[in-house]
């Protein structure tokens, strides 16, 4: 009987995008194939709207664009090309980027944190190749001990108050290897004027984000003030480059890009100083 980690060294021979078919099970003429019964199932599309704002093609879709666009700047920037690198996924929630890992690394380098524990429990009963554990919603530490030479953070940057970003950032550091890099992704200036996502917020409020966003480089508005009702420390945020170039000490800016399909989602790729 193969292993898992051989089941998947069969379909990584694909290119990413058959892989990608694969893992999000697209094709409906493999539902009952034995041969592919190790790929983790796809949670429902109430739960992919919820979570993510779209699902079925569309979340594929975004979901391949962000992770190719991630690996061609890490690939730049010195990730080796081999299946030893360690990748962590911040904020992983149903493990919708994890489903992609096996394609750049062997399955037991994969490894995901959330704050919510039913994010971790989704992960493991649709069996998504990952080790995933729950984290504090500030945490002291990441709960592995693992040096890693990738972590990527996507749409978790876009809702944290600045000193919760801070703190990521410093906890990203020290769980780096040697020339680890860091990607997250970050909301422009943009999102308060055409709020494409999140709860309503008042003209008031619009107002008093879009200054605090010009005057200071960076905006942010609670789940309790948005009318989600919720936690005061998270909410929706934006950042300029030039907050992050004076307030996220210890890091350089090595790259950033867009997708295509989520203008919203900036790309923010960093290595320490």
């Amino acid at each position: 009987m193969e292993t898992l980690q051989q089941s998947y060294d069969r379909i990584t021979k694909l290119s990413l995008r058959e892989f990608r078919k694969l893992v999000f099970q697209r094709d409906p003429s493999l539902k009952n194939k034995p041969n592919y019964s190790f790929l983790p199932t796809m949670v429902s599309k109430e739960r992919q709207l919820k979570w993510t704002g779209c699902e079925g093609p569309t979340l594929v879709k975004n979901t391949y664009d962000f992770v190719s666009l991630m690996f061609l700047h890490a690939y730049r920037h010195g990730l080796p090309n081999n299946r030893d690198i360690k990748i962590l996924d911040y904020g992983c929630g149903w493990g919708r980027m994890l489903r992609l890992m096996p394609y750049f690394t062997n399955i037991d380098n994969i490894y995901g944190v959330d704050p919510t524990v039913k994010s971790v429990d989704l992960c493991q009963d649709y069996n998504v190749p990952a080790h995933t554990k729950v984290i504090d919603e500030k945490p002291d530490r990441i709960p592995f001990d693992v040096k890693f030479d990738l972590i990527y953070a996507y749409s978790v940057f876009t809702h944290m108050r600045d000193h919760i970003a801070k703190n990521a950032l410093d906890l990203f550091k020290d769980a780096l290897s040697p020339n680890g890099m860091v990607c997250v992704t970050v909301r422009p200036r943009a999102y308060w004027l055409g709020r494409p996502s999140g709860g309503n917020i008042s003209q008031d409020q619009r107002k008093k984000v879009l200054e605090q966003h010009d005057s200071t480089g960076y905006g942010f508005i609670s789940y309790h003030d948005n009318k989600h009702g919720g936690p005061t420390e998270w909410g929706d945020t934006t950042f300029t480059l030039d907050y992050m170039r004076k307030h996220w000490t210890g890091w350089d800016i090595v790259g950033m890009d867009v997708t295509d399909t989520v203008s919203m989602q900036r790309l923010i790729f960093l290595k320490p100083s």
